[in-house]
């Protein structure tokens, strides 16, 4: 199970935003991303080509209970996430989405953004290799 690595789990086809992006739209793409099913309902915010932080589902309702939907998004960025490199093993990787708050966390090349890991990539490898584990005999 170790041999697996973030660069194997990380994702690149994550959606990005600006940390100046307002709120309100940014909630609008998080809830086309949701109802397209397509990708987990976390952005990643981009400046200058380096990571900012996240945006979850939980920021966004942040902002609106703020009544701010028209700020921001750096000012509603979860930052204080874990950072992989892209070796880090699959145990590292769990570690690092379950200590985030945004159940994802970036993987880094020295200030470069290689991709995301996502809480639900390293539930689904998980899960998949523990089914894959069981051998179901009808006897027992």
């Amino acid at each position: 199970m170790n041999a697996l690595t973030a660069r194997d789990l990380m994702r690149t086809d994550f959606l990005t935003l600006r940390g100046d992006a307002r709120m309100d739209a940014t909630i609008d793409l998080l809830l086309q991303e949701s109802r397209s099913g397509k990708r987990p309902n976390i952005a990643v915010a981009i400046a200058d080509g380096r990571f900012e932080g996240f945006v979850s589902l939980m920021s966004a309702l942040g902002a609106l209970m703020a009544g701010k939907p028209d700020a921001p998004v750096r000012e509603f960025l979860l930052r204080e996430t874990p950072v992989l490199s892209p070796d880090d093993n699959l145990y590292k990787a769990l570690s690092g989405v379950v200590a985030s708050k945004a159940d994802a966390v970036p993987v880094m090349n020295g200030p470069e953004l290689l991709g995301v890991v996502f809480l639900t990539d390293v539930f689904d490898h998980i899960v998949e290799e523990a089914l894959t584990d069981i051998t179901f005999n009808p006897e027992d």
